[in-house]
């Protein structure tokens, strides 16, 4: 039980930092360089922000659509499992 957790903390960290790089990277990208509009900035930030809660929550997410295609993590893993076994 306390290696679970021990994880969700690391997968919590990882996500939100995560978060914060794409963030951080989009402003710099909108203010210095000023290669991105105020449009494309929200656009990356939002995208990144997901991201970062797709890794902050990933055992308790069971699936996820991009663009359509749905992707189920913990069939994966179990098949991986049984692959390993």
């Amino acid at each position: 039980m306390k290696d679970k957790k021990s994880k969700s903390k690391i997968n919590t960290v990882f996500g939100i930092l995560v978060g914060l790089v794409g963030i951080a990277c989009g402003l710099w990208l909108l203010i210095v360089l000023e290669k991105i509009t105020g449009a494309e900035f929200v656009a990356l930030s939002l995208g990144f922000s997901v991201i970062g809660l797709i890794i902050a929550f990933a055992s308790e997410v069971q699936e996820f659509s991009i663009a359509g295609n749905g992707v189920k993590i913990k069939e994966l893993r179990s098949e991986a499992e049984k692959t390993i076994e």
